[in-house]
């Protein structure tokens, strides 16, 4: 599915460690994943810490069920 870059399900690049934590890593690879934007949109730049990501299962799950594929 095509969708314009500022659609909720439009992919992102997320930053497993924060840039604001390494910003060293900001180019690595090694330290991104795929996310939709609403998920990382709603990250910000917060560690990725077990709270979180059930805190973004929680309110995403229902809605959107892939954008939770970062995580795995």
């Amino acid at each position: 599915m095509d969708v314009h870059h500022l659609h909720p399900l439009a992919y992102h690049l997320d930053h497993i460690i924060t840039v604001r934590e390494r910003p060293d890593l900001a180019l690595s690879y090694a330290n991104v994943k795929p996310s939709h934007r609403q998920c990382n949109s709603y990250r910000q730049d917060r560690p990725l810490t077990p709270g979180l990501k059930l805190e973004i299962i929680e309110r995403f799950t229902n809605r959107t069920p892939i954008a939770l594929d970062f995580f795995n």
